[in-house]
């Protein structure tokens, strides 16, 4: 690629539009994946939009072979281009076929588009919403949790972006969005999505995607979406929620969920392991965690008479009035707390 690129080089000044395709979708096909940003960079420097939109379309075709440096690099190029031609590309001799926010992106930035920070599409106007099968999952995050765009406080945005990354054949689309958006969430310190619809929906589609995978996780995939990646919606959390959790999870992976669900979360009891599985740690942290919480009368093999605070519940279990995490679940989910 080096060697054709320095024999062709000096005559891109006098190409024409035939040129570029000869060249762009014929005659370099092949090397492509090896034609690196500065090359382009060289390439498109005095280009008129009708022949950079031939070069894009051309290296489009390479895009899947261009290594992921590459794709960010090209990419870097394609906006700086657009940039320094802002006052023309919109021009309606460089529109020409463009209906549509979509296909401005597909002219303009090919498939590189979703290499591009959600910040630079908004330079050109491009409407987040209008093109979100367009964006990538890093780009949905941004375009979530973006101020301009309103979206935590708007139900219909948040719907569509996650409806698009849970149907989405693609099944790393999800983790890789939620990556994007934990890493974003802790840069601008947000804990918790203030909204309560918006926050039910998030973590609805999520825990709905992710219900065939609960059977695989072990416990630092539970780690990971639990105290990561959901920590901002836990407040949406309730019993029902948990339906989707196998009942059969290790300790390890209910040990996992166990903290942040409760301090995260309206759900206040919760376990799936027996005693006789787990030892009595699980009930020794809710002693921890609840030292002076009072629960209601409540019935058990052998009836209390009297309200009891979570540490009484461990000595219940020594004596024997309750056997299993299910038995204190079952007997007390549904009851107030104090």
């Amino acid at each position: 690629m080096n060697r054709t690129f320095s024999i062709i080089a000096p005559h891109f000044p006098k190409f024409k539009t035939d040129d570029w395709f000869a060249w762009f979708h014929v005659k370099l096909v092949t090397l492509l994946p090896s034609f690196s940003a500065v090359m382009l960079k060289n390439a498109t420097s005095d280009i008129n939009c009708t022949n950079y939109h031939v070069v894009v379309s051309g290296m489009a075709k390479a895009f899947p072979s261009i290594s992921s440096q590459g794709q960010e690099e090209i990419t870097d190029v394609m906006v700086g281009y657009l940039k320094k031609s802002v006052s023309v590309i919109n021009t309606p001799v460089c529109r020409q076929g463009i209906q549509s926010d979509a296909q401005w992106l597909e002219k303009n930035l090919g498939p590189f588009s979703t290499r591009a920070k959600y910040s630079d599409l908004k330079v050109f106007n491009i409407s987040g919403v209008a093109v979100v099968e367009n964006l990538s999952p890093k780009q949905k995050a941004e375009l979530i949790l973006d101020p301009d765009s309103n979206a935590l406080e708007n139900e219909n945005i948040v719907r569509e972006v996650f409806t698009s990354l849970t149907e989405s054949p693609d099944t790393e689309q999800l983790s890789q969005f939620f990556q994007a958006y934990s890493d974003i969430n802790k840069q601008r310190n947000i804990t918790i999505v203030e909204n309560p619809a918006v926050r039910d929906i998030i973590l609805n589609l999520t825990l709905t995607a992710l219900a065939p995978e609960f059977e695989d996780f072990g416990p630092e995939d539970y780690k990971l979406w639990f105290q990561v990646y959901l920590v901002t919606v836990m407040a949406s959390l309730h019993p029902g929620s948990l339906a989707v959790i196998p009942s059969n999870i290790s300790c390890a992976s209910y040990a996992a969920m166990y903290e942040i669900i409760f301090l995260k979360s309206k759900v206040r009891h919760f376990g799936f392991c027996t005693m006789s599985k787990c030892g009595f740690r699980q009930v020794t942290k809710m002693c921890v965690f609840f030292p002076q919480t009072h629960w209601p009368r409540a019935k058990f093999e052998n009836p209390a008479t009297a309200a009891f605070t979570g540490c009484e519940i461990k000595q219940r279990v020594t004596q024997g009035d309750i056997r299993t995490y299910v038995d204190i679940i079952f007997q007390i989910s549904q009851l107030p707390l104090l």
